[in-house]
């Protein structure tokens, strides 16, 4: 688990997160430069004609420092571990894309229980705003290590060249007054999060400007996953049987005509492998898992989905038999 790293992007309508989530697609090497099309992850054709996210979309990419600076020993702050970072430069970054329209606020607080981190991401031509403080607000009571960074600041940067001699002065008041409207959303957003200004990552999601900073970042300062149990009376289920079952949040479902109800799932404990009999508990229902793989972002089959990984479990169950609103978490019927 020491190099997986599961985060969420989360922001305003409007500010630029799945922008952002085509440039870490492009700088990992996720999607090819020849398939590449803006704001992949919006895959529904509703997405697509509106220009705004509406479903959540998880993704998992492959990535490899560009730094030899390794990472000191850090909190994970939803479970008081000290985690310790591994030699390896690879890494396994589990990303999801959350809706900035408050409608839909209910797909961000589904993401943020299956992520140990989070980029507050704000626009930096219009600053902080309401649903901005809304997301901040509720990562900060996941206990979530959030990350700050503006974006848009290409809006901000102009080319000099020899033609700049010919600017007014009324221009170079302006571009003045606009480096300052940057400087004072910094400011507000270290004050947010509670930081320097110089921690917050200037970026641009159109030019890819300051990205691969920030996916450093990523890596050092987000927790590794860490095995995470719910109290047990919240599941009717005493601690000592409780450890010894495989453990899942379901946080997004989806239907398949072919294959039934496919669960996007975040492992906490144990592993989930292929013809696994699995208990969901909210809708009481059993079924054997069909199959297990990742989001990349199109579904890509594994052998197993283990402790720390964010993946998808295929049911087979039909909508007559439960319902997608109905799946929360579920335990297997195998012991570890």
């Amino acid at each position: 688990m020491a190099n997986i790293r599961n985060f969420c992007i989360i922001a305003h309508i409007d500010h630029g997160k799945s922008t952002l989530a085509d440039r870490f697609l492009e700088i990992t090497g996720t999607i090819e430069k020849r398939q590449m099309k803006a704001q992949y992850l919006d895959q529904l054709e509703l997405e697509r004609e509106r220009g705004i996210t509406i479903k959540m979309a998880p993704v998992r990419m492959t990535y490899k420092l560009t730094t030899n600076d390794q990472r000191p020993e850090a909190v994970n702050q939803k479970s008081s571990v000290v985690s310790r970072e591994s030699s390896s430069s690879e890494y396994i970054l589990n990303l999801i894309d959350t809706p900035g329209h408050p409608d839909f606020g209910y797909e961000v607080s589904r993401a943020l229980e299956a992520v140990e981190g989070a980029i507050l991401l704000v626009d930096g031509t219009q600053g902080i705003q309401a649903q901005t403080l809304s997301s901040f607000y509720a990562a900060k009571k996941s206990g979530l290590k959030i990350i700050g960074a503006v974006n848009k600041v290409d809006l901000f940067q102009q080319t000099r060249t020899e033609t700049d001699i010919t600017r007014t002065v009324s221009d170079i008041a302006q571009t003045g007054a606009e480096s300052s409207r940057l400087d004072s959303v910094i400011e507000d957003l270290a004050y947010l999060i509670d930081c320097s200004p110089e921690e917050i990552h200037k970026i641009s999601g159109k030019t890819g400007q300051g990205v691969r900073e920030l996916l450093n970042d990523i890596v050092a300062r987000v927790p590794s996953p860490q095995a995470y149990l719910e109290k047990s009376q919240q599941l009717s289920v005493s601690s000592r049987q409780l450890s010894v079952f495989s453990r899942a949040l379901i946080f997004d479902s989806f239907y398949d005509d072919h294959k039934g109800i496919i669960a996007s799932v975040r492992v906490f404990d144990g592993e989930f492998t292929q013809l696994e009999d699995v208990f969901l508990i909210a809708a009481r229902e059993k079924f054997r898992v069909k199959e297990v793989g990742y989001f990349s972002p199109s579904l890509v089959a594994g052998k197993k989905l283990a402790e720390g990984e964010i993946g998808y479990l295929v049911t087979g169950i039909r909508l007559q038999r439960a319902q997608t609103s109905s799946f929360r978490f579920f335990l297997s019927g195998q012991s570890r």
